[in-house]
């Protein structure tokens, strides 16, 4: 895979994607798309989408001894501080798990996108932010030069990038605990991927990574 060429282009697609507004937040109302052919969010407000079950989350990490309780507080309060930034006035089309997995093709060009099924109403840095889950500083260099290509962005846009690893990571850990990914051994595809590090050590020290983020 010529990793550089293909994450320029995986960004350039992506900024093509969130040039389609929806109206509503966050999952898709399916009712109205069967009825009507249309895609719209199902909440009113980015905030009620972003927050959707966050306490859960928090509360799995906590009771697990996942996170200590004082980083359990550093993320409730960051999360306040960042807060501002989940005031959007309009959603976009966001893929949600534009993992490379999910990316079909050649060693140098992406041919499709798979997997629309977590597809939502959102902001679109809440797909580069996924993307930080899983992948290093080059890989997000050259993706955000191809999305960076058709225009600049707003100053803001790397702290919601960040904002939403978090938010992403948050549930990503907890789920990896709850289904025994971190028992797992290196056969397990999240686990063979050429990081360093167990799958668990990597998972919370990108937590910790992001909140680092947004602290600066």
């Amino acid at each position: 895979l010529n990793v550089p060429v293909v994450a320029r282009q995986l960004g350039e697609l992506l900024r093509r994607l969130h040039a389609v507004e929806l109206d509503g937040f966050g999952f898709i109302d399916t009712d109205r798309l069967r009825r009507d052919g249309v895609l719209t969010g199902l909440d009113r407000s980015y905030a009620d989408y972003f927050d959707k079950r966050l306490e859960d989350h928090l509360g799995y990490l906590a009771d697990h001894g996942l996170l200590e309780p004082g980083e359990i507080r550093e993320v409730r309060r960051l999360l306040n501080l960042h807060r501002p930034l989940l005031q959007r006035s309009r959603g976009v089309l966001v893929h949600r798990d534009p993992a490379l997995w999910n990316v079909l093709g050649t060693p140098e060009r992406i041919t499709a996108v798979i997997d629309w099924d977590d597809a939502v109403s959102g902001d679109p840095a809440d797909d580069l932010g996924v993307l930080c889950c899983f992948h290093d500083a080059d890989f997000m260099d050259a993706v955000m030069a191809g999305y960076d290509a058709a225009g600049s962005l707003p100053d803001d846009f790397q702290r919601r990038i960040w904002l939403h690893c978090l938010r992403n990571m948050l549930w990503k850990a907890m789920l990896r605990d709850y289904m025994g990914y971190f028992a797992k051994d290196d056969g397990f595809f999240l686990s063979n991927t050429g990081r360093q590090g167990s799958l668990r050590s990597y998972t919370f020290n990108k937590i910790r990574q992001a909140m680092a983020r947004l602290k600066e």
